[in-house]
C-alpha cells in the first residue's frame, strides 16, 4: 500500500536534540567569570537532558567560556560549554550550559 507524503510537525524544526526534564540536581559550578575572576557556586538544575542542562547560576559568565559544573549527588565533574546565558532579574539568571563531550549517566543519582 502506497503511503502519501510525510507531514513534518511544525514544532519539529524546534525540537532538542534530546528531552528535557525537570529535575532539581544540587551543583557546585566553578570556572572563570566574566570578570576574569574565579569564581565557585553552590546551585542546582532548573532542567536536563543527556547534553547538559538549564541551571541557575548568579556567577556572571559569558556564551562560550568554559565552565565546570559538579553533580553533589554523585560527586562526579563534568566540563562544560556556556550556551545561553539569560537576562538578570530578580533571581538568578538561567543559563544553559552543554557538555563538552559525552557525559552517560551524569544526572543519575548515585
Amino acid at each position: 500500500m502506497a503511503h502519501g507524503p510525510t507531514v513534518k510537525d511544525p514544532q519539529e524544526s524546534d525540537r532538542r536534540r534530546s528531552d528535557r526534564v525537570f529535575i532539581p540536581v544540587p551543583l557546585v559550578v566553578s570556572g572563570e567569570g566574566a570578570d576574569g575572576k574565579a569564581f565557585e557556586e553552590e546551585t542546582h538544575t532548573l532542567r536536563v537532558n543527556s547534553t547538559g542542562a538549564l541551571i541557575a547560576l548568579g556567577a556572571g559568565v559569558r556564551v562560550g567560556q568554559n565552565i565546570t559544573v559538579l553533580n553533589r549527588r554523585t560527586d562526579r565533574a563534568q566540563p562544560c560549554l556556556v550556551a545561553y546565558v539569560g537576562a538578570a532579574g530578580p533571581r538568578k539568571p538561567e543559563v544553559g550550559v552543554e557538555f563538552t563531550s559525552a557525559a552517560p549517566g551524569f544526572w543519575e543519582s548515585a
